[in-house]
């Protein structure tokens, strides 16, 4: 794969009917042609959801590890205020839903330490102890004479 493909700029971006076909269908390498080809990642059907929704709503695995790997992303609600994990839980794919459960936890954790490394007096680090201060000899010009 080339990496992630980026987005349009618009988030109001559409997706066509022949790539809400693919992805509906389960075809790989038509998902990817319509990637590559600049369908937007995250833009939205008539029904305002997203290529990963449509995929999780009709249980295709292996397209939403693909779109999750170009970019999808996986928080994103459609109008009723799903996200891709609701939808396929709703649609009885829980397999597939555990995995969407797997990410935003994931997620969340990386958030939760940008925040700390934004501000590190915040940060609390367990088993961390401050390091002793080093203090050089007196004349530390002296060549040791057990190394010559």
């Amino acid at each position: 794969m080339n990496g992630p493909v980026r987005e349009l700029s618009s988030s109001l971006a559409t997706i066509s009917p022949l790539f809400r076909l693919a992805l509906i269908k389960g075809e790989e390498a038509s998902v990817l042609l319509h990637l590559r080809r600049g369908a937007p990642i995250n833009g939205v059907d008539a029904h305002g959801r997203t290529p990963l929704m449509i995929a999780a709503t009709n249980g295709r695995s292996d397209i939403c590890e693909l779109l999750v790997i170009e970019g999808a992303d996986v928080s994103r609600c459609d109008g009723d205020g799903c996200t891709a994990f609701d939808l396929a839980t709703r649609y009885g794919h829980h397999g597939l839903a555990a995995s969407f459960q797997a990410r935003i936890a994931v997620l969340d954790a990386f958030a939760d330490a940008a925040v700390a490394a934004a501000d590190p007096s915040d940060a609390i680090i367990e088993g961390w102890e401050a390091e002793v201060e080093f203090q050089a000899p007196a004349d530390s010009r002296v060549a040791d004479e057990d190394a010559i």
